[in-house]
């Protein structure tokens, strides 16, 4: 069991949130991303927020809320434009909500939501990041990258049933997780010496 809790330990990543500049959101078809962002805004944890996405390179385009589908019937052009108004209806106002519709995959998500900032003129020294408690690691890894000055703070949030306690005990939760470790392993040496940069405070 160990060697099951040093995976879960690796991959799910969780911080408490604090007070942040901005809250980023990760591309993605699930609701319960953004409605945590909206609960974390409405608490005062950052003045704005920015989801980030278009559509999975793999699909080729933006099928729409994986649950929730009464609430969030769409359809969406983008995983941002999605979760933009899952925010709104949430009681989150447009002005707060920074869209970045260009990303199609993590390494973009967090580099194009850094041009949203720059372009704001926003320095980014705190962050709260809302994003599936599975790919908090990788999440993690490419937004430190993206702000290697920020202190940044990962907010998981459980979806399609896969936590932390029990994601090796089904076959979905064992693919998502295994999925997160191949991805890192793959992706993470081209980005070895970009850690040199200043270390996350985390």
């Amino acid at each position: 069991m160990s060697i099951l809790d040093d995976i879960g330990r690796f991959v799910f990543v969780s911080h408490p949130p604090v007070k942040a500049d901005v809250l980023f959101i990760p591309g993605g078809s699930s609701p319960e991303l953004m409605e945590t962002a909206a609960a974390l805004w409405h608490q005062g944890y950052a003045p704005a927020m920015i989801p980030s996405g278009k559509y999975s390179i793999k699909r080729g385009y933006f099928a729409g809320s994986r649950t929730k589908t009464d609430i969030y019937p769409g359809p969406y052009d983008t995983e941002s434009a999605f979760m933009a108004d899952v925010a709104q209806r949430c009681g989150v106002p447009a002005e707060a909500i920074w869209q970045e519709p260009e990303a199609v995959y993590t390494m973009q998500n967090a580099e194009f939501s850094r041009r949203i900032t720059d372009a704001r003129a926003v320095t980014v020294r705190t962050a709260l990041i809302c994003c599936k408690s599975f790919h908090a690691r990788r999440v993690q890894m490419y937004y430190t990258l993206a702000f290697p000055a920020a202190r940044l703070h990962v907010i998981p949030v459980d979806v399609h049933g896969i936590t932390r306690q029990n994601w090796y005990t089904t076959d979905a939760g064992v693919s998502a997780v295994m999925g997160e470790l191949r991805r890192i392993g793959e992706q993470f040496p081209g980005l070895i010496t970009r850690f040199s940069l200043p270390e996350n405070p985390l």
